[in-house]
Formats: structure tokens, sequence, C-alpha cells
């Protein structure tokens, strides 16, 4: 239904594409209803270009394919323009460009119509290159140490037009011009150089050009000092440049090298003997020259001569351990106690004041120079403990003829040596951890004590107070009695 339509006839206004389709009437009184038959409504819409054709660089010779995408009522008919001019037979929404010429080049539109109206679409811009092309190869030349030469080329095509130099194949930073300037010459300068020339449609590699340059010879790297264990090898290499054919000889400490006339001088199976100072004298026809100085220094590997003996101390003594070795220096040292390094402990000698029971263990030190490293052999530390009293007989008491066992318990370092005394006085044969006293009498009270000593020390117990009782005897016996009573005894 139609919102509003209730007269005999039917207004549209301001038409679109959705108000096409087919239209009928219902006309009804209090008597019945009746339909009309269907009317078709067609409404035509205009071109609206939803993909504008895209503009491109192509190379001479490539083929192109140029689209429009394009919406309204059909039939579309569509005509392809360059620069304004219609061109014949392109009257789809694609149009091809085969094998381009520099003719092709231009501005492209196409125009779309149908029954409600002509749209064109934006100007698509194609750009015919001509692919780059060396119209005149760089040629070399033949100078002298600390002049200039310019190697040029000259080439056709379509811009943008680019430039990379090379220097016998390697990339010379910074020449990208369509020539390179080589100022104040010297023998590196000397070699083939090409040019590789580019743009959109392509790039090319220009012929050599060969630059000579007169000069005696110069050094361009050269080793420098090494070192290397004694039986190992070793290699020192020079690179020059200069006119060719350079001739070389090894020297060490002043001294020509045999057979040593090549560019790299290989040592095998070193022997400090091979420590010196070696050069290398490099001539020409134009000259001669001699290198700075490259040291060798052939290392003698570490070897421990003096192995760390095992030490006892006792608990704020003092213990010492320490290795000799043989080898080149530097030599480095790191002790080790338990298998953990010792912080700061990276001489020689190893110093332990102040002896603590955490310093008792298994030491060893590892020296290192650059040839290699050598662990010595284990030392033991044994902390020496003196005696310490840990339990002890209590005071005693006893009758005249008992027997009194005394004793002490006491830790530390073995062995453990035990005197006895009474009041001060060493008793005979109390040496033990024990002292039986037989058959006591009275001369056997007083307060005994006993000294504990071992290597590390002695300490001597609390007393013992031992008290010997004599047995109660009758010296009056009682006697007989007659009394009266109520007589006071």
């Amino acid at each position: 239904l139609i919102i509003g339509a209730g007269l005999a006839s039917l207004t549209l206004t301001d038409l679109g594409a959705v108000d096409s389709g087919t239209y009928q009437v219902v006309v009804q009184n209090l008597a019945r209803a009746a339909t009309s038959d269907e009317v078709s409504l067609t409404v035509e819409t205009p071109p609206a270009i939803t993909l504008q054709p895209e503009s491109r660089n192509a190379a001479v010779g490539s083929d192109i394919v140029l689209s429009v995408t394009a919406i309204g009522s059909e039939p579309l008919a569509y005509k392809w323009s360059r620069d304004g001019v219609i061109l014949p037979g392109s009257t789809g929404a694609e149009l091809v460009l085969a094998s381009l010429a520099p003719s092709d080049a231009g501005s492209y539109t196409v125009s779309i119509s149908n029954f409600a109206g002509l749209l064109e679409s934006e100007a698509a811009v194609i750009n015919v290159i001509q692919p780059v092309v060396i119209a005149e190869q760089p040629s070399g030349s033949s100078k002298v140490l600390g002049e200039t030469v310019t190697v040029t080329v000259a080439v056709t095509g379509s811009e943008p037009i680019s430039y990379q130099w090379l220097h016998d194949g390697i990339v010379v930073e910074g020449a990208n011009e369509d020539a390179i300037v080589l100022e104040n010459l010297s023998a590196v300068d000397a070699g083939e150089y090409t040019v590789q020339v580019s743009n959109p449609a392509g790039e090319v590699l220009s012929d050599a050009a060969v630059v000579s340059v007169d000069s005696p010879p110069e050094i361009v790297q050269l080793t420098g000092d090494q070192s290397a264990p004694v039986g190992g090898t070793m290699e020192l290499t020079v690179v020059a440049a200069g006119n060719e054919p350079l001739a070389y000889q090894w020297v060490k400490d002043g001294v020509l090298m045999d057979g040593a006339a090549s560019a790299t001088l290989a040592l095998a199976n070193l022997d400090t003997t091979d420590s010196g100072s070696y050069t290398v004298v490099i001539t020409n026809s134009a000259g001669r020259l001699e290198s700075d100085a490259i040291a060798v220094n052939v290392i003698q590997p570490v070897s421990i001569v003096l192995q760390p003996g095992s030490a006892t101390a006792a608990i704020g003594g003092k213990a010492v351990f320490e290795v000799a070795v043989t080898g080149s220096a530097p030599v480095g040292y790191q002790w080790k106690l338990n298998g953990e390094p010792m912080s700061g402990q990276t001489a020689a000698k190893l110093v332990i004041e102040n002896v603590a029971a955490l310093d008792g263990g298994i030491y060893l030190v590892t020296a290192t120079n650059a040839s290699n490293s050598v662990d010595s052999e284990a030392a033991e530390l044994t902390i020496r403990t003196p005696p310490i009293i840990t339990k002890i007989a209590e005071n005693q008491q006893a009758a005249v003829g008992e027997t009194v066992n005394l004793w002490v318990t006491a830790v530390g370092t073995p062995p453990l040596s035990y005197q006895w005394k009474r009041d001060g006085v060493v008793i005979p044969g109390g040496t033990g951890d024990s002292i039986e006293l037989t058959s006591v009498n009275s001369l056997d009270s007083g307060q005994y004590t006993v000294e504990i000593s071992n290597s590390a020390g002695s300490t001597v117990s609390d007393p013992i107070e031992v008290s010997v009782a004599a047995a109660p005897q009758i010296v009056s016996q009682p006697t007989s009695k007659n009394i009266g009573l109520n007589a006071r005894l």
C-alpha cells in the first residue's frame, strides 16, 4: 500500500530507482471493491562511477589495461579518449593498450552514457617509460699518485634515472651521479669502474673503465700483534696496493726469513723461539716499503711445579697455602674452598688470618694464562679446636672404705690428654677421662679438678668436692644402775 494515495490519480515526485515497479489501484464503495490492471513504471538512473581508471607508469613494449566501474540503468555505453580524442573501437569498461609505444602516453578518460544521462571519468595519466640505454660507455685512464681522474657515462631514457658506481664490483658509497671523481689518487683507487644505471623501465650495467695508478707499494691492511700457545699455529697477513707485480719478504727481528716471500706468513708448531718482532718488505717497480712491526708472543702453557700442602690451624690462628707455577706471564690465580671461588683470593699465596671454624675444608687454586688453565691438587685445612668440657661428675660424699668414681666428658681435636689433681696436687696415674678412688679415707677428701689439653690448648674443670665421713664408734658404753622410786637419773 502507498500511504496517502487515496485519490483517483497518483503523483510521484523526485523519482528514484526505488520507485520502479508495478502499480494498481483498488476502488471500492458500499457495494463492493474493484482492482485495476497493473501498470509498470521504469525509472532510468544516470551513470555513476564507483571505481575510476588509475594512472600508471609502464615501459615501452609492455601491456596495460585501464578499467572503470560504473552503475546506472542499463544499457551503459562507453567511449575512451586519449588527450580528448576518441579512440575508435574503445567501447567497453576496459581499455587494453598492448605493446606500448611512446605515442601511447597521454591522459585517458572514458565517457559513460545511458538514456538518463552522460558522465566522464577522471583522467588517468599513462607515462610510457623509455628504458635506459648507455649512449657512451665510461673510459679509463692512467694517472700518477695525487692526481684527479673523472670517469663519465652518457645515457638516454626516461627520467628519473639513477646511477650507482662500482669499484672492482664493490659499491662506492655516495657515487650516484653520471660521473665519479677520484681526487688525490692513491694505489687503492686503481681498478675497474662500472656504473649501474636504472629507471622504472629497467637497469643496465656499463662496460668497465680501467683506472691505472702508477704507484709504489701501499699497505692497505696488516695483521695486528698476535699471541698463541706453544704448538699452535699463526698466520701473519698483509694486503698491499701498488703497481703489479708486488714482491714480499718477511723479516724477524731484523733477519730475513728464508722462503717467506708471499703476502701471508704461516707459522706452524709454534715454539717460544718464534716470539719476536715481524715485518714485511714490499717492493715493485715504483718503490719499496717496510711494514710496521707485528709483535708475536708464543705463550708457554701454565704448569704447577709446587702444589699447595694440607695444613692444620687452631681457631684464631693463621693458615697459609701457596702454589708455584711456570708459564708465560701474566698468570692469573683463583682460589676455591670446597669448589666455590673465594672472593678476592687471586694471588699465588693464600693467607687466612684469624682462622674460624668455617674456614675448614678443601682448598685448590686454578692458574690461568693466555694458553691454558690448570687446577692444583686439593689441600685440606683442618681446624684444631681446644678441649671443651661437656659434662663432669657432681660433688661426692662417701664413707671411709668406700669407692668414689670421678669422670669428665670433653670434645676437641684429638688426642686429648687428662691430668687429675686433688687440691692442686697432681694425682699419679690420674691421666684418663675418669679416676677411681678405692677404700677412701679422710685423706681423700678435697677438691678434685682435671686439666684437659691437646694441640690447640688446655682447659681446667670446675672443682668436684669429695667428702669422706668416718663411721661412728662408741668409745664409752652405758653401765647398769639400781635406783629408788622417784629418783633422778
